[in-house]
């Protein structure tokens, strides 16, 4: 299946409701784009060479195994259609110019599992500018079981503009067929994806550095449906002017569907699925549908060797954005069938999801449906990071989550975080859950970060700041000098059949209930090493509200 018809699942380790990963079609859309100006004595079709020529985006002519040079402009398109089984067609758009109609066409029509190379560009110029004005996609390259490639020729000069009236890159193969998709260009997809990429047994990679704008479907999309690995790259397009050196990183901007998606659905076996985030850039989702992810991973393996990971790295800074109908995610890494779940996102990160409105919404999240008490869910955040989840009205937002079937959750914070949830009730800051495993949060030094802000503006409802639950297993949290301030709920909770231990050094403060509490079939332990702890501390309606409560099951 692809991404038009299959979603990120959602579960919680209770193990609360999934839901689904929603997309939508594409809708055709038709027109005359809007238009773009060509470069001087350049204005007359122009054919690719040797021969045989192009055919129109509408008619691909045949060919035999071949490399082909295409300079100028192509009002009607270009068309291949490899006609050797097994050939290899590499097409060169050699820009400037413009190429229309139903922009760039490649397939093996005429033959099967041929292997089609599009590149965009050389070392002295960029591609063509791809606009089409049917509907139609600006590049489409299809293989039955060849290796799919759309790379651009030179990557210090800035890209192409490529716009389709659906998507902007559609590639995909068959059986063990791969994809890699490496563009520095603009992309857009005016009823569609941006750039969407599928594979069944090959593997399948998605590289970009440029802009990538999809209107009516996911931005990035790249999905195996067999065995093969996904791996999706965010960087940035590097340009040289004389002596200066300007490093622009990416940008993913989506409506209607996910923003870049990364995933593998074989049911059998261990799959992997990555995201790779090098650069600051921005991820940008609106009107997202239910249970969509800003930046999200899949596996749907039930092998413990499965992993979907979203790393983030490099220089600090960047937004993931998201606004849609609720349940939704910032950054999610989700294995459905069995594996480890990982997020890290670098410093200075922002990530925000329903500050417009949606209830159930989660900043950043890990789960893992493994059973094997050998896998984890890990949730990293780099320092300094700032995560926003929900609005005044909003239901059951969590800023922060790792979980796990049974096995370690981990989340882990760097110095300068802030985590604020805002909404009525049922509302979490951080939180690390397992069915049996070891459920560890750890933050640290408070530094210049607001620390762990739970806002639910109904009283005496079940929001926790801070929670840790171990299941049949332990709880471990340490909050460090991160301060952790609850309007409507319990500051900090741990639970674990094995052991609860809680350390704090910061404030720790709930205005209407339990500042700290623990529930533990085994030992307890709770240290306050600095900072101020406040809970109501008064008696309501004839019931005792401490500070801090801890209840040993085995010994009460």
């Amino acid at each position: 299946m692809s991404l038009m018809n299959r979603t990120f699942s959602r579960s919680r380790a209770s193990l609360l409701a999934s839901s689904m990963f929603a997309t939508t079609a594409l809708a055709g859309l038709g027109g005359m784009v809007g238009a773009v100006a060509l470069t001087p004595g350049a204005a007359f079709a122009q054919t690719c060479t040797p021969v045989p020529p192009q055919g129109p985006s509408t008619a691909p002519a045949a060919i035999g195994p071949a490399t082909q040079f295409c300079t100028g402009n192509y009002t009607l398109g270009i068309g291949y259609s490899e006609s050797t089984a097994g050939g290899n067609l590499t097409v060169n758009l050699d820009g400037p110019g413009l190429v229309q109609n139903g922009g760039v066409v490649l397939n093996n029509a005429g033959g099967g599992a041929a292997n089609l190379t599009l590149v965009l560009g050389n070392a002295t110029n960029i591609g063509q500018n791809i606009v089409t004005n049917t509907t139609s996609n600006a590049i489409t390259v299809t293989s039955t079981g060849g290796n799919v490639v759309i790379t651009t020729g030179n990557n210090t000069i800035p890209g192409e503009v490529i716009t389709g009236n659906i998507s902007g890159i559609v590639a995909s193969t068959t059986g063990n067929g791969t994809v890699n998709v490496n563009t520095i260009a603009n992309v857009t997809g005016l009823a569609g994806g941006g750039i969407t990429t599928t594979t069944v047994d090959g593997s399948n990679a998605i590289t970009v550095g440029g802009n990538v704008v999809a209107a009516g479907s996911a931005g990035v999309s790249a999905v195996a449906n067999g065995n093969g690995t996904v791996v999706v790259n965010l960087g940035n397009v590097t340009t040289v002017a004389g002596n200066t050196t300007t490093v622009t990183p990416f940008s993913v901007t989506a409506a209607g569907s996910f923003g870049v998606g990364a995933e593998n659905f074989a049911p059998i076996g261990n799959q992997t699925a990555t995201i790779n985030v090098t650069d600051p850039g921005n991820v940008t989702l609106s009107a997202a549908g239910a249970s969509d992810p800003g930046i999200g991973v899949l596996t749907d393996g039930n092998g413990t060797g499965s992993r979907a990971s979203v790393i983030m790295s490099g220089a600090p800074g960047g937004t993931v954005s998201v606004e849609g109908a609720g349940a939704d995610w910032g950054v999610l890494a989700e294995t459905l069938g069995g594996g480890t779940a990982t997020v890290v996102t670098n410093g200075n990160r922002t990530i925000s999801v329903g500050t417009k409105g949606g209830n159930g919404d989660i900043g950043v999240d890990a789960i893992s449906d493994d059973l094997s008490l050998t896998q984890s869910a890990s949730v990293t955040l780099g320092a300094s990071n700032t995560i926003v989840v929900g609005n005044v009205a909003s239901v059951g937002g969590i800023g922060v989550e790792a979980t796990i079937f049974t096995g370690n959750a981990t989340v882990t914070a760097g110095n300068g975080t802030s985590v604020t949830v805002l909404g009525n009730s049922t509302l979490i800051g951080v939180e690390a859950l397992t069915g049996g495993g070891i459920a560890n949060v750890t933050l640290g030094a408070a530094g210049g970060g607001t620390g762990v802000t739970v806002n639910g503006n109904v009283a005496g409802t079940n929001s926790v700041g801070v929670l840790a639950s171990g299941g049949l297993g332990a709880a471990f949290i340490n909050t460090g000098t991160t301060p952790v301030k609850v309007t409507g709920g319990t500051g900090i909770e741990g639970l674990g059949n094995a052991g609860v231990l809680v350390t704090v050094a910061g404030n720790v403060s709930s205005n209407d209930g339990v500042a700290i509490l623990t529930i533990s079939g085994n030992n307890t332990g709770i240290n306050i090493n600095g900072g101020t702890t406040s809970g109501l501390g008064q008696v309501v309606a004839n019931v005792s509200i401490p500070t801090v409560q801890f209840t040993n099951n085995t010994a009460n």
